[in-house]
């Protein structure tokens, strides 16, 4: 089926890559100003008297830059990850690993050293196939009556 020009698998309930992109772009941008605020706060040493405009520029740079990093690095990740779903055709852990693989070495490799780059890979895409697998475990409900009932008949 397409949507904008870009293959979705609607049979398996997924959203259009581009869709995704988006979406986890959003909570990157909501996380990293969430962050760059929290940040602001623990930092800011105000003073009595003190020019609060030049604080207030300050607080408000790191909140626009944390919520642009962590966008840029969430949009990389949703993108390397619905690149590997519709490459490989399933929607498993490897792909969050990939996709987490990808941005972990992005950031690290923008912090000027292979080995970061190597380290961020296995980090984030460790964890994101481990956060894969912990929120897509599918519980079969059963009915406790059934092995009553079942128990009863013979």
């Amino acid at each position: 089926m397409m949507k904008n020009n870009i293959a979705t698998s609607s049979d398996e309930g997924h959203s259009s890559t581009f869709d995704s992109v988006i979406d986890g772009t959003r909570t990157g941008v909501i996380v990293g100003a969430m962050w760059g605020a929290i940040h602001s706060a623990w930092e800011a040493k105000p003073v009595a008297g003190q020019n609060t405009g030049a604080l207030l520029f300050q607080t408000a740079r790191t909140i626009s830059i944390n919520a642009g990093k962590l966008g840029v690095l969430a949009a990389v990740f949703q993108a390397s990850k619905s690149a590997s779903r519709e490459f490989r055709g399933k929607n498993d852990a490897v792909n969050s690993f990939i996709g987490g693989c990808i941005a972990g070495s992005f950031a690290g490799l923008k912090g000027g050293s292979v080995n970061r780059g190597i380290g961020g890979c296995l980090l984030v895409g460790s964890v994101a196939a481990l956060a894969h697998i912990g929120t897509n475990r599918h519980v079969e409900k059963v009915d406790p009556m059934q092995h009553i009932q079942s128990f009863q008949k013979s």
